[in-house]
């Protein structure tokens, strides 16, 4: 299968054997391939800056340098749903 990535620049790629994925990151979201294809996309995290920090078998998380409160925020994804709880808060 070929897939091509709509997600860039790519800076940082993680995998998780146990939902068949691998994880690209950008500096606002994550993006989740699976053997299907596009498994899941995150809302976006961030305005930018978002590094990745731990890793279990069911989460990945991370910190971003968040604007509007001028400090370091966090941010948990679930690896089977791409959900996450954390992250910047988008002007509507």
């Amino acid at each position: 299968m070929h897939e091509s990535l709509t997600i860039v620049p790519v800076i940082a790629v993680r995998s998780s054997v146990k939902y068949r994925l691998l994880i690209f990151v950008n500096n606002t979201e994550l993006l989740a391939i699976g053997v299907n294809g596009e498994a899941w996309r995150t809302e976006r995290i961030s305005w930018d800056n978002l590094k990745l920090t731990t890793m279990t078998y069911d989460t990945i998380c991370g910190v971003f340098w968040d604007i509007q409160t001028e400090s370091e925020q966090g941010f948990t994804v679930d690896l089977a749903t791409g959900t996450h709880s954390g992250g910047a808060t988008m002007p509507v």
